[in-house]
């Protein structure tokens, strides 16, 4: 078994004001993810599939160009390929599962 101390993990600042704490496994990435309020995660898609665990905060989402609002806990399923982007409308807390392994988040 693995034991991973979250406050002993290096942040990395994925974009202004969003913050993550990264695990890789050989099949998945999960990022603890804290957001300062009003900070975006803009529009992009790649291979993975995504789910994002809102656990504290409000959020805009957006899929395919449609945006919600949204205030944790809530919990978003992204496909493959889909075009994505969050904004902190608020500050919050995410819990990102990515599958496969996010290798360009190593």
């Amino acid at each position: 078994m693995n034991l991973i101390s979250l406050p002993e993990l290096a942040t990395r600042d994925l974009f202004p004001g969003v913050h993550a704490k990264l695990i890789h496994t050989d099949r998945v990435t999960i990022a603890h993810v804290e957001l300062d309020e009003g900070s975006v995660v803009p529009a992009h898609s790649h291979v993975h599939e995504q789910i994002i665990n809102m656990l504290e905060g409000t959020f805009e989402v957006t899929l395919e160009g449609k945006t919600s609002t949204v205030t944790g806990p809530f919990v978003c399923v992204v496909l493959p390929n889909v075009v994505h982007a969050v904004t902190a409308i608020t500050s919050g807390k995410i819990i990102d599962v990515f599958s496969p392994v996010r290798e360009d988040l190593k």
